[in-house]
């Protein structure tokens, strides 16, 4: 008796469509998000991507979103699938949201000091006035860091900055702006100054 008449055609059926499901990959879906650059399609109908960190392009769904000129950097997040297009991506990335900060540079730290402190030495007193002085009349070093000279916080070195000191000092002044008397950084976050100050983290 042959296999169709012992089984039938519907069990036959069957076992060929069980095996066909098992042995098919089923498309997933995966997070994506990655930095890159957008790359040139030679058709100029894709949005491709070319992550940093994987091999391919990969084709980017941006809805009504511009689409970036070639060699724009940025980190594209959404969700990636296998797909098919005229430009033969690598996969398809849907949903996708376009963030720049991948092609800026992280904004450099803001310097900690003392205010005051103006040679150094991690402590405010008269040497701080001299060193302040020394600097502005008699050619003096540099100090190490101009933030910690800078006793009013103005933005600039000049010479009300050491009499504002010597008020604090021997006349009861208030207190300078912060960060002082420890270190910290400058709450108000002003254009940064020259400060290379090793006594502070």
């Amino acid at each position: 008796m042959g296999f169709l008449a012992r089984f039938g055609n519907a069990t036959v059926f069957v076992l060929v469509t069980t095996v066909l499901l098992i042995s098919t990959p089923v498309a997933a879906q995966v997070d994506f998000d990655e930095c890159g650059v957008f790359v040139a399609d030679p058709g100029g109908f894709c949005a491709l991507f070319a992550p940093y960190a994987l091999p391919g392009t990969y084709l980017v769904d941006l809805g009504t979103l511009p689409v970036p000129p070639p060699g724009t950097e940025a980190r594209i997040i959404g969700i990636m699938e296998d797909c098919v297009a005229t430009c033969f991506p690598t996969a398809c990335i849907f949903n996708a949201t376009i963030d720049p900060s991948c092609g800026s540079p992280p904004p450099p730290p803001e310097p900690e000091f003392i205010r005051g402190d103006c040679n150094n030495d991690a402590t405010f007193n008269i040497a701080d006035v001299i060193f302040h002085l020394n600097s502005l009349f008699a050619s003096g070093p540099p100090p190490p860091c101009q933030n910690a000279c800078d006793f009013n916080g103005d933005q600039l070195i000049n010479i009300a900055d050491p009499v504002i000191m010597l008020s604090v000092l021997f006349q009861g002044g208030g207190p300078p702006p912060p960060p002082w008397p420890d270190c910290g950084v400058d709450p108000t976050q002003p254009p940064p100054m020259s400060c290379n100050n090793p006594i502070c983290p």
